[in-house]
């Protein structure tokens, strides 16, 4: 019985172990700086519409000081407060914050809080799309 309840215990250490490191290596992976390469909405490749309105720099990072995950588009002027759910398959914005009332475009700009689905996630590229006022948007960042 002892032997029992022991292995148990050690298996369930193992896949919170596994699953805590598999979280820790995912949010690795989304820390760093990317350019929008592809930003379709329906289908339509629209980046020179989202130029029109924002910088193409994405930086995903990790504020130690407020001890939560930002990301900054457009040299700054949105940041976004995030999260990862969904066994690490979604990217969740809580928090969408313009400066300077930069207007944005579809899901990005002040007070915007999409839900991401990560569709590939590699060391350089992270590809991402959301449903945001019945449109679906997909971005390609490198």
């Amino acid at each position: 019985m002892k032997k029992i309840i022991l292995g148990s215990i050690i298996l369930i250490s193992l896949i919170m172990f596994y699953a805590c490191n598999k979280t820790e290596q995912t949010y690795k992976k989304i820390y760093r700086r990317y350019t929008l390469n592809n930003y379709t909405v329906n289908g339509v490749d629209s980046l020179s519409l989202y130029k029109d309105s924002l910088n193409t720099d994405f930086y995903f990072f990790r504020d130690n000081m407020d001890n939560v995950d930002v990301c900054t588009i457009s040299g700054g002027h949105i940041g976004w407060v995030w999260y990862l759910s969904n066994d690490n398959k979604s990217l969740n914005v809580i928090t969408s914050n313009s400066l300077y009332e930069v207007g944005g475009t579809g899901p990005f700009g002040q007070n915007k809080t999409p839900t991401w689905e990560i569709i590939n996630l590699t060391k350089k590229e992270l590809i991402m799309r959301t449903s945001y006022n019945s449109k679906i948007y997909v971005i390609e960042l490198k």
